[in-house]
């Protein structure tokens, strides 16, 4: 079992929104005394700041986290610690088996089968948002102290949905061209999943509904967190 084996006393916990681009140095000088746990979109990016992830956490049943663990190399997909949902996706699942591996029940119907049929591995909280594990595992090590990083729940400046260094963004840029420009599907996305604006700390920030809902339930993760967040 991952959590017994693994106490630590800090944690930071990355997610994969802009912010992490201007956090990543912050992280890079605290990451000995930390540790980190990556969401899957969150560690490619990582990776390529020069930052040591500990644990990465998978969530999502579909397919498409492949595009997340396609841009790691083989030798990293071996040495992380792979925290995975029972209902990820098999191909997902095959694409690290050379790494160590964990599995956890979220809230997904196929995790709770599952766990009827060959025991519970088990739980962490989980939601629509795998920030949502990756917190609570920081919780479950029982560390007092959790930074989180990049969970911004919202578009940053120029719409970028994604820290510069994640699948996603580099898909994004790769496939541009004059007719159908990085800014153009950019604004698409932000319009499509992102309708609100919020008041941020210097200017107004777009969202939408499913980013402030996962970010309640981060808050009221928090909110029952006995330590130092």
């Amino acid at each position: 079992h991952f959590i017994s084996k693994n106490p630590v006393p800090a944690a930071c916990v990355v997610a994969s929104g802009p912010s992490l681009d201007r956090s990543a140095a912050e992280i890079r000088r605290v990451q000995e005394r930390m540790f980190v746990i990556a969401v899957d979109s969150a560690v490619s990016a990582l990776l390529e700041h020069k930052i040591g992830v500990d644990a990465a956490i998978i969530l999502d049943p579909r397919p498409d986290v492949l595009e997340h663990i396609a841009p790691i190399a083989q030798k990293d997909r071996a040495a992380l610690n792979w925290i995975v949902s029972t209902a990820a996706h098999p191909d997902v699942v095959r694409s690290i088996l050379s790494g160590r591996f964990f599995f956890f029940s979220g809230d997904h119907p196929l995790d709770d089968w599952l766990a009827s049929k060959f025991g519970d591995p088990g739980r962490l909280a989980a939601g629509g948002s795998v920030i949502l594990p990756a917190f609570d595992l920081a919780r479950k090590l029982g560390a007092r102290e959790i930074v989180i990083a990049g969970a911004d729940f919202a578009f940053g400046g120029g719409f970028v949905p994604h820290s510069l260094g994640t699948a996603k963004m580099s898909r994004t840029l790769l496939t541009q061209d004059r007719f159908d420009s990085v800014e153009t599907k950019l604004y698409s996305e932000a319009a499509a999943k992102a309708p609100r604006h919020v008041a941020g700390e210097t200017e107004e920030h777009r969202t939408g509904e499913n980013l402030l809902a996962y970010r309640e339930q981060l808050e009221s993760l928090i909110a029952e967190f006995g330590g130092r967040c």
